[in-house]
């Protein structure tokens, strides 16, 4: 799993032959936050892995690659939210675009 930076477009294609590559990370401990401080709890993290088994279930791609993809559209917009609730439709939404875009 890899932090998204701010700085880095999330709207690109991807290749589904392959997950994204994670970015350059400027330090050792940025990678360990990300994977240890994604979710706010584990209800939040529950919500989050079955919306990503239920679309790599619906789009036939496999999950790791799913979760790859979500955890970045996820990053990307989780600072700004105001309201969480509907952040587990959106990333989705996100997903599932860009896979259709990508076939």
């Amino acid at each position: 799993m890899w932090l998204n930076r701010k700085d880095q477009d999330t709207t690109q294609e991807v290749s589904w032959d392959r997950a994204p590559e994670p970015p350059t990370h400027s330090g050792w401990h940025e990678e360990i936050v990300a994977t240890t401080c994604l979710y706010e709890n584990d209800t939040e993290r529950r919500q989050h892995s079955e919306a990503i088994r239920k679309l790599a279930v619906d789009l036939g791609i496999p999950e790791e690659k799913i979760r790859a993809v979500y955890d970045a559209f996820y990053c990307s917009i989780r600072e700004g939210a105001r309201i969480r609730d509907y952040l587990v439709i959106l990333v989705s939404r996100n997903v599932r675009d860009s896979v259709r875009k990508g076939k």
